[in-house]
């Protein structure tokens, strides 16, 4: 076989569908395929300590360095079962926590085979964290670490656990996400990690369920996580901030003060919280990404009304709830109206008149390239007002709740008044149309008839290309 240089592969790759590129015919073509293979499969490590079955054959093959310095993203789930895990000093067992991501490791794990090597016996919650601690030195490429943990008991087990961790990996660490409740994030803080190059930062607070801990709990809060935060205020490019916890958080914010290098702003999921004013997002100026969720908190809507408080946005995600209604939406739209570049506005579907307002609020928005939203259903007048409101649109993704019918979402007289319509001056590059979920795009032959009105159009659900199943 003629000797072709790495770099050409790499670019022949690019062309070569995700599923044939992990096939052995490939593969055996040459060793660059192979490394590619392996990066995809190992770039993502999830170990779950809520069964022994699975984090065994997991760490025996990811003890081997060809796998372990591959990995870019450990995710670590600290949940103890007590059926399964018979720890020393672990007696309450706990609840099953995000359960979502044990689909995806059931399916990672089919594919496991042993290792050559065969490492000590892992029988206990202890061990799998004293088998993390031993492959920790061979994550070199390690850049994101999650770690969630579900009401530990109190043990010296985890802080020792995170202060050895720390040193192997500290110094590449961009990303990190933290879960627990506020004892959990002492420790955590106690462990003394040196994040020099820490760029993103999610915190997420747990509850303890226990009011009793309500005073050392808000002691914690203040007097450990918010310097903790503070220290990494000139570094942190994104702060991401959930609780379901009991305890109140306003004060959280008011001590935090100004981020000047913040870009992402995402405050997500909160069930206790009461108004505060805005200086902390006001200083914000760089602020670029925010994500938004409101659902029946009118409080926390409150604290967004300064006519300052978010003027610099460039992307806002919006997950409307019973707090925000259109004026809400409208006044977001407005401020942030010279730098808005894309918009989403998810949960419900909005009847036409109010995505006829909504279209009109962001015409004033000169920069607007992306849209999402949901609507009761998809009309010719939308697809019009849409086109002569946001010229400059390049992405336009819609949600709609009305169903097909006879394999077509619209009758005839639908795209017979569509024919006559033709956007020569849209810009519009990407089309991405759904029925009542996701999972329900349009089809092949109505998303091609819509298309032939927009003739810039080149993408269908962000492919890169018009070319359905």
């Amino acid at each position: 076989m003629i000797d072709v240089p790495p770099e050409i592969w790499l670019q022949i790759a690019h062309f070569i569908p995700d599923e044939l590129l992990g096939t052995p015919q490939l593969m055996a073509v040459c060793r660059t395929f192979f490394e590619l293979r392996l990066d995809a499969r190992w770039n993502n490590v999830v170990i779950l300590t809520s069964g022994v079955h699975h984090p065994t054959k997991l760490l025996e093959r990811i003890s081997e360095p060809i796998i372990t310095r591959r990995v870019r993203r450990l995710m670590l789930f600290l949940h103890l079962e007590e059926q399964a895990f018979h720890s020393r000093g672990y007696k309450k067992p706990l609840p099953r926590f995000w359960r979502k991501f044990v689909h995806a490791f059931h399916d990672l794990s089919k594919e496991l085979r042993r290792s050559p090597v065969a490492p000590r016996k892992i029988r206990t919650f202890d061990d799998v964290l004293d088998a993390i601690l031993a492959l920790s030195p061979n994550f070199s490429a390690l850049q994101e670490l999650m770690v969630d943990c579900w009401n530990l008991p109190s043990s010296p087990l985890l802080s020792k656990f995170l202060t050895n961790l720390w040193v192997p990996i500290q110094a590449n660490l961009r990303i990190l996400s933290f879960g627990g409740n506020l004892h959990e994030y002492r420790i955590l803080i106690e462990s003394k990690p040196d994040f020099q190059a820490l760029k993103e930062l999610q915190i997420d607070f747990n509850s303890r369920n226990r009011i009793t801990q309500q005073f050392s709990d808000r002691v914690t809060l203040l007097e450990v996580v918010v310097p903790f935060v503070q220290a990494l205020k000139p570094q942190l490019e994104s702060l991401r901030v959930s609780s379901s916890a009991t305890l109140e958080f306003s004060a959280f914010f008011t001590q935090l003060g100004p981020f000047p290098a913040l870009d992402v702003l995402d405050i997500h999921r909160y069930y206790n919280f009461c108004p505060i004013q805005a200086e902390t997002l006001q200083h914000a100026v760089t602020l670029k990404p925010f994500t938004l969720q409101i659902i029946s908190n009118r409080r926390l809507v409150q604290c967004f009304m300064d006519s300052q408080c978010l003027s610099h946005l460039q992307t806002l995600t919006i997950e409307e709830g019973a707090a925000t209604g259109l004026k809400v939406i409208q006044r977001f739209i407005q401020r942030a109206s010279v730098t808005l570049e894309e918009i989403c506005i998810e949960t419900r579907y909005l009847q036409i008149s109010e995505a006829i307002t909504i279209i009109k609020a962001l015409s004033l928005c000169p920069n607007l390239i992306s849209l999402k939203m949901n609507a009761t259903q998809l009309t010719v007048q939308l697809l019009n007002l849409l086109a002569s409101h946001l010229p400059r649109l390049r992405r336009l993704s819609i949600s709609c709740q009305e169903r097909r019918r006879s394999g077509w979402l619209y009758d005839y007289s639908f795209f017979y008044v569509l024919k006559n319509y033709s956007h020569i001056h849209w810009a519009l590059k990407d089309l991405s149309l759904y029925g009542p979920s996701s999972s329900q795009p349009f089809d092949n032959e109505t998303m091609h008839t819509i298309a032939l009105q927009i003739p810039s159009l080149d993408s269908f659900f962000g492919r890169g290309h018009m070319n359905l199943p």
